[in-house]
């Protein structure tokens, strides 16, 4: 991996970049689900948000899997499960 500018990183071995894509675009949704909540246009039930989490966090550790095996699964996926 190589750093950038702005915190952004290079992938520069074969399957990570599939993995690096997802991960981008969680952190996208993420960072979009706050703005909105930081602003009080949207809440999330407590239940509903852990189950959203896990869901989160099984889809990165598939992520992992996926770059570590070197396949190229179609990423993003759109919503959460």
């Amino acid at each position: 991996m190589i750093d950038k500018p702005g915190g952004e990183v290079a992938v520069t071995q074969g399957g990570f970049e599939a993995a690096l894509e997802g991960l981008q675009a969680v952190r996208g949704k993420t960072q979009w689900i706050n703005q909105q909540v930081s602003a009080g246009k949207l809440s999330l039930d407590p239940e509903v948000a852990e189950k959203a989490a896990k869901r989160a966090e099984e889809e990165v550790q598939e992520l992992i899997s996926c770059a570590h095996a070197g396949c190229q699964a179609a990423w993003p996926r759109d919503g959460l499960g």
